[in-house]
């Protein structure tokens, strides 16, 4: 197993200059499907627009995961309409065989089916926004690109994501220790999993424990349990048909209520919601490959 750890200070740098070439806001996405960087980094009004329903985000929220969960499969990069009717593409960061993060260029109105496009996010936003003058005046201010320049900075963001990876921008971190750290870790998740027994079962000091964990995954020891915890909650919550608290018992938790607060601090979603949601379907709107980026 891989992992990154972005150079934040680079990667802002990398962000600004392709919106200065592009115009297009890019994103990147963590392994986990969660925005860590942008730029720019706020939100442009079409979006604030439907995010300020709890609906709306939720939506916005399931589908990003569905979309960074399709770029891996798929390892190449894809575009395809939101679910409130704009083009978006997504390609999948990767380190030799490994996906580590996703680069999302958004919010973007393609200038071959202008029209189309408004009618479309007209009718699926209807149910976030009342005012339908308010929302045409915030897509009017969204970029609009043709087919060709679209696929143009595809092929250019993919070239970044590639360069990334050789300049060191996000360094990836796989050794021994970190790979027996993770085993054991992913083996005793329902058992209590305190620094001094991770460092009884690796034979290393509270340091050297702290540094392999800020090294690894650019977090502190238990945060990093508490993200493999919330990973393991999810594939049981798609994967199979057992109740909510056993598996807050199977993933280490031992207060369901606490269970539920962060697993939706972390995702976005209540437990039930994301089963619910990503069980049944994915919502991620028309996709198409990018054949030729």
């Amino acid at each position: 197993m891989k992992h990154a750890v972005l150079n934040k200070t680079e990667g802002e740098s990398l962000l600004r200059d392709f919106y200065t070439l592009s115009g297009l806001r890019t994103v990147l996405f963590d392994n986990y499907g969660r925005d860590t960087l942008s730029y720019p980094a706020s939100l442009p009004e079409f979006c604030r627009l439907v995010r300020s329903t709890s609906q709306g985000e939720e939506a916005c929220l399931r589908c990003d995961q569905t979309a960074c969960r399709r770029a891996r499969t798929e390892r190449r990069p894809v575009v395809y309409t939101c679910h409130s009717g704009l083009t978006e593409v997504i390609m999948p960061l990767r380190a030799g065989e490994e996906t580590i993060g996703y680069f999302l260029l958004c919010h973007i109105v393609q200038e071959e089916e202008r029209e189309q496009s408004w009618e479309r996010c007209r009718e699926r936003c209807a149910p976030y926004v009342s005012d339908e003058a308010v929302l045409r005046a915030a897509w009017e201010e969204l970029p609009r690109v043709s087919g060709d320049f679209l696929r143009a900075s595809s092929s250019l963001l993919l070239l970044a994501a590639h360069a990334v990876i050789e300049a060191q921008m996000v360094r990836v971190v796989s050794d021994s220790m970190t790979a027996r750290l993770e085993k054991y870790v992913d083996d005793h998740l329902e058992q209590p999993l305190t620094s001094d027994r991770l460092c009884t079962t690796l034979g290393v000091s509270r340091t050297a424990l702290y540094h392999l964990a800020t090294d690894a995954y650019g977090c502190r020891i238990s945060e990093y349990i508490t993200r493999r915890r919330i990973r393991r909650a999810q594939e049981l919550l798609i994967r199979t048909n057992q109740g909510g608290v056993d598996i807050c018992n199977q993933c280490g938790f031992n207060n369901y209520n606490y269970f539920i607060r962060v697993f939706k601090k972390q995702t976005g979603f209540t437990p039930k919601m994301y089963r619910k949601q990503f069980a049944e379907r994915d919502s991620i709107g028309e996709c198409v490959e990018l054949a030729d980026v």
